[in-house]
């Protein structure tokens, strides 16, 4: 729907909203909705030796600090522009600088010549430089910024080295100057990786400081407050149908169901619904009224072009086809039950994707990055936004008229829309399904069995099992009535069936989906860590059961399981400890024949080889057909010095299969025979 004169194609970021850029200090007119973070930002910097201010990528952390903080200080303080980290390729210094060091200290002096800047470090920075002092000959705060410091943490591998070096020099000039105050803004997903160099970096005092999405008060001050200095208004009602619009989540293959308000709004889909709006109303419009946000700001509409040109964008850049780009985004980012699906960064891909392309869509907001559990993940920034991508979907390949269709007979996760779109539907199952088989190809050495063709986020297939359709229709119901916590039971419970089907990497993604939407239920997080376990994870496995026995300290199951890791993990000690432990409080039996091997496998590796023979051979008495207890036979025998009884516990592992090798068990089962060959 539009009118005469409006612009068919509107750009992004005119008019008094910025957009997707951040807010520059010249902005400060046009900045709202903050007031609070502003008051408390500025009293923390000002108070403190170090302050970290943290959010989700797009929350406006650069905004706040720009046309927030600094465009409202006068000259009660000294001040530097705010830094940057990442050493671009034009600014790397000679061999022997620290690039950290070289662009932090180019993007504070941007006027000195590379070759003044190339050895210098940053306490002799500030040592030498002359500091302001107030009219009674007092030194004034002097207060440092550096934007973005996730990019320390994000620089090629190659770089890494510097970064230790870069950190003791900052810690170094922070001791020296008594009134720096330094505040550092990082990402919300990096703040991990920060905290081990925390305490290095400054003495307390010490503060942190959280930013949240806009309340819906606030988001309503953002949209009506930059209009001030315009010839336009919003008229009565206008702009609270904007924010409510904004605020509201929609099931979007429910168009029927009532829209349920949620309490924040996000302000990288505020600022790009305004700007578009700004931008397609007609120049006469002097009063924006909630018809005109209904016919030129419709939040979904807006977000469909930010979406379509986003992804035509880094297409382009990265030289892909476009429809492709969007095929990986509705693959893998959005689940068949209309959630929002995620996927973990690899070494350098992320499902079947160049990591350069994710992180090129990260940085532009149409995705978010999340670090847990000593991984990074990926997914949609908003819910809003799977609206949007099927709506852009829809523009681009379905003619006119198919946008209502009835459920599929057939499936339960496919609509009823002609032989040619049901081909496109199970062309996209398939192409889930093989970036999946490429990521589990990576996690492990050895190849697996899938069954089934259909995405295992698609729990209401016919082809998985009738059940799995039960499945899909109480996360349907529960996604609804917004249950989290029975969405995360749900989902635990399907996660628990396809492991039991020996379909680990679905598994995976159905505890992990339960974990990030309860990450307190203990039965999710054991499952995810079975999953991380089963496909060969076993440090991020052990990560998880140790978030595990942290809240339930006497859970026999996890601490059973974190013991066997340990022994896995040639962690011998810390092993016997959680083993015996186990033992002493009565295990499940039928697991009682891994724990001995597991404790063979530890004392084996303490040099307690007779101990070890002991307890290898109860457990092959339990049970002989354990490939698993033969293998780890096989270790500790060759521990002992005795390759041949070790070659034939391998032998053994892969004959039997009750139960048999997990799939990373038979790369570790080749490695071994690799060891027994070279003992001759």
């Amino acid at each position: 729907m539009s009118s005469p004169g409006a612009t068919a194609n509107p750009a992004i970021g005119e008019g008094p909203y910025p957009g997707l850029r951040a807010f520059r200090q010249s902005d400060g007119p046009l900045f709202f909705g903050r007031d609070r973070e502003i008051r408390d930002l500025r009293s923390l910097w000002l108070a403190n030796r170090l302050t970290i201010l943290f959010g989700p990528s797009g929350v406006g952390k650069s905004s706040l600090l720009n046309a927030g903080v600094l465009s409202e200080l006068g000259d009660e303080v000294d001040r530097l522009p705010v830094g940057r980290v990442f050493p671009a390729p034009f600014a790397e210094p000679a061999a022997g600088g620290n690039p950290f060091t070289f662009t932090l200290l180019s993007s504070w002096n941007p006027s000195a010549s590379p070759e003044s800047l190339r050895d210098l470090t940053l306490r002799e920075f500030f040592r030498d430089r002359a500091g302001r002092v107030d009219r009674f000959d007092d030194p004034l705060p002097f207060l440092v910024a550096i934007d973005q410091f996730e990019e320390l943490f994000m620089a090629p591998s190659q770089l890494w080295r510097h970064r230790d070096h870069f950190v003791d020099d900052l810690s170094a000039a922070l001791a020296d100057q008594l009134e720096l105050r330094l505040l550092i803004s990082i990402r919300e997903d990096a703040v991990a990786a920060l905290l081990p160099f925390e305490r290095r970096l400054s003495p307390p005092p010490r503060r942190r400081l959280a930013v949240r999405a806009l309340t819906a008060d606030a988001a309503l001050k953002a949209v009506t407050g930059p209009l001030r200095e315009t010839s336009r208004t919003f008229g009565p009602g206008a702009a609270e149908y904007l924010v409510d619009d904004l605020r509201s989540a929609r099931h979007p293959d429910e168009p029927g169901v009532a829209a349920v308000p949620d309490e924040h709004v996000e302000p990288v889909q505020l600022q790009i619904v305004c700007s578009t709006l700004w931008a397609a109303l007609p120049e006469s419009v002097r009063t924006i009224t909630a018809e005109d946000v209904r016919a030129h700001g419709d939040p979904d509409r807006s977000l469909a072009r930010f979406y379509t040109r986003t992804v035509a964008d880094v297409a382009a850049e990265h030289g892909m086809p476009g429809h492709e780009l969007r095929g990986w985004i509705e693959r893998n980012l959005i689940t068949d039950m209309g959630t929002r699906g995620m996927v973990c960064e690899g070494a350098g891909e992320t499902a079947g994707l160049h990591n350069e392309i994710v992180r090129a869509l990260a940085s532009r907001h149409l995705l978010r990055a999340e670090h847990r559990l000593n991984a990074r993940w990926y997914e949609l920034q908003h819910d809003r936004l799977i609206a949007a991508i099927r709506q852009a979907g829809r523009s681009a390949d379905e003619p006119a008229g198919t946008a209502d269709r009835e459920p599929d007979a057939r499936c339960g996760c496919a609509p009823r829309t002609g032989p040619g779109r049901r081909r496109d539907r199970r062309r996209r199952r398939l192409g889930a399904a093989d970036d999946r088989r490429r990521l589990a190809r990576r996690r492990t050495a050895a190849p697996r069995r899938r069954a089934g063709t259909c995405s295992a986020r698609s729990p209401g297939c016919a082809a998985t099992s009738p059940s799995a359709t039960h499945f899909g229709e109480a996360i349907g119901i529960y996604e609804t009535l917004r249950d989290g916590a029975a969405v995360a039971r749900v989902l635990t419970g399907l996660g628990d069936v396809l492991l039991a089907q020996g379909r680990v990497e679905d598994a995976f993604v159905e505890y992990e989906q339960a974990v990030r939407r309860q990450p307190s239920d203990l039965d999710a997080l054991e499952g995810y860590a079975r999953a991380q376990w089963h496909l060969g994870h076993l440090a991020n496995a052990r990560t998880a059961y140790e978030r595990i026995l942290q809240t339930d300290p006497g859970n026999v199951s996890a601490l059973a399981a974190r013991g066997e890791l340990l022994a896995e993990l040639r962690h011998p000690r810390e092993a016997m400890s959680d083993l015996e432990r186990v033992i002493a409080l009565g295990p499940d039996p039928a697991r009682l024949e891994d724990l001995r091997s597991a404790r063979a496998l530890a004392l084996a590796q303490l040099g307690r080889g007779d101990e070890a023979a002991e307890e290898l051979r109860a457990a092959i008495e339990a049970n002989p057909h354990n490939a698993r207890t033969h293998l780890r036979g096989g270790e500790a025998e060759l521990l002992r010095g005795r390759p041949e009884e070790a070659l034939e516990q391998l032998r053994e592992a892969r004959r039997v299969n009750d139960p048999g090798l997990l799939p990373y068990q038979n790369g570790a089962a080749d490695d071994l025979e690799r060891r027994i060959s070279s003992r001759g």
